[in-house]
């Protein structure tokens, strides 16, 4: 009975979370569709980083409704940053997830640096973040048990490199287009990005 366990739960730890190719682009399209129409003069392009999609389904498969990082993966970024969305429902539309993470901009004060009273709105500034370059989500089916502190329903994880969120910093500058991308970048559709 010990050997039927542990096979159950490594079955059930081992779900695929990963998102597919098409859904990755769909995520990746609509980060830059929404970043693209902030009128900032600085937001980078984002793309695809395999490594964040990894780190993203390494802490989905947990079925923890909280921030982290699983320790055993190594990123090329000092600081990750990461937004979480879960739905009690066993299928998702991830690009609707990216969006209830934007729909947070309505409780941002951009003159002021921070959230509205009593607000949350560091997904939005995450997704937002002018020099967060890359993202790599996924997303899992969870049937835990609230009083292990696990969830059920769906539980969708993005990570982005380098995270923003810093304490009393814009997560970008309001201008024209392009007009202050970094050096060695250029502009391609409202969005500064190395070639």
């Amino acid at each position: 009975m010990k050997t039927l366990i542990l096979i159950v739960t490594t079955l059930c730890l081992a779900s695929g979370t990963l998102l597919s190719p098409e859904v990755e682009r769909r995520v990746l399209d609509h980060h830059n569709k929404l970043r693209r129409g902030e009128g900032s003069s600085d937001m980078k392009e984002m793309k695809w980083d395999p490594t964040l999609a990894q780190t993203a389904s390494m802490w989905a498969d947990g079925c923890v409704f909280k921030h982290g990082h699983p320790t055993s993966v190594k990123t090329n970024y000092g600081y990750v940053g990461q937004n979480i969305f879960w739905s009690s429902s066993e299928s998702v539309d991830a690009v609707d997830g990216i969006q209830k993470f934007f729909d947070e901009k309505k409780d941002y004060i951009y003159s002021q640096t921070k959230c509205r009273e009593r607000a949350v709105c560091g997904h939005y500034t995450q997704v937002v973040w002018a020099d967060s370059e890359y993202v790599g989500c996924a997303a899992t089916v969870c049937s835990g048990k609230r009083e292990e502190g696990k969830v059920s329903g769906t539980l969708m994880v993005c990570n982005y490199g380098p995270g923003g969120n810093y304490r009393g910093a814009k997560p970008f500058k309001v201008g024209r287009a392009c007009s202050e991308c970094e050096t060695g970048y250029r502009c391609r559709n409202d969005l500064c990005y190395k070639p």
